[in-house]
């Protein structure tokens, strides 16, 4: 929906697709903002995951 162009990974991917996710609610377009938002999730879990302090804080 933006006009930039989506970056090519890691984190900022996910918070471009956050951004994208809102766009679409304000268009109306429920299921496509929905998409964006378990995309972005993804992302972050596996960013978040790849990092051993990260994962380690999220097990407990």
């Amino acid at each position: 929906m933006t006009a930039d162009r989506c970056p090519t990974g890691g984190l900022e991917r996910a918070d471009w697709m956050r951004r994208e996710a809102a766009e679409w609610d304000d268009a109306g377009n429920a299921d496509r903002a929905a998409y964006c938002r378990r995309v972005a999730a993804q992302i972050e879990q596996r960013e978040l995951h790849s990092r051993p302090l990260c994962a380690l804080m999220m097990k407990g």
